[in-house]
């Protein structure tokens, strides 16, 4: 809270007349606020310690449409995955950006012919607001000739009641595996 009064910056002789005093006093909260709205200025400016405002004027910067307005994180992601990105990106550039999104060791990107598959071990409290704003990222500054095909790997296990032999082509460390497979015999 501040201590300064508006009343302090006028000369003395003004302050001794009681209608400025009652003026002053009455104009002090709304001063405490501007003050208040200054002191918070730059932290709104970075984006991991804006609020509500300062999220809500970086998504009209960007143009993002937040899908879950409340959810400050996944907001803060979109924004992290908007801003954070510069074109042209390297495949280690890529590498370090999506560690940096979800861990070291939790991703693996791989390139085939045409094809781009990052294959992602979300950890614990990445939402799939997060997981989609990534994926809308890449989309979005991908070049026109890579297709982007995400692979995402939990935790849990996926039993089905056969053995999959065959998986993402070209990724094999993604531990995932397409519809139309053949089961292992």
């Amino acid at each position: 809270m501040n201590n300064r009064k508006l009343i302090d910056y006028l000369p003395p002789v003004i302050q001794s007349i009681l209608e400025i005093a009652e003026l002053m006093q009455a104009e002090q909260p709304e001063a405490e606020q501007l003050w208040e709205a200054a002191n918070m200025l730059p932290l709104e400016r970075l984006v991991n310690t804006a609020t509500v405002y300062g999220l809500s004027r970086w998504e009209t910067i960007l143009n993002i449409r937040p899908e879950n307005p409340d959810d400050l994180e996944a907001r803060r992601q979109a924004v992290k995955s908007k801003v954070y990105f510069s074109v042209p990106y390297s495949l280690p550039w890529l590498q370090g950006w999506l560690e940096q999104q979800f861990g070291t060791g939790n991703v693996a990107v791989h390139v085939t012919d045409y094809s781009l598959y990052p294959a992602i071990s979300p950890g614990e409290g990445i939402s799939t607001a997060t997981l989609k704003s990534v994926e809308e990222a890449l989309n979005e500054i991908k070049p026109a000739n890579i297709i982007v095909k995400m692979a995402f790997r939990f935790l849990h296990s996926l039993t089905i009641g056969h053995d999959y032999s065959s998986y993402v082509s070209g990724c094999p460390l993604c531990g995932t595996f397409e519809c139309g497979t053949h089961p292992a015999t």
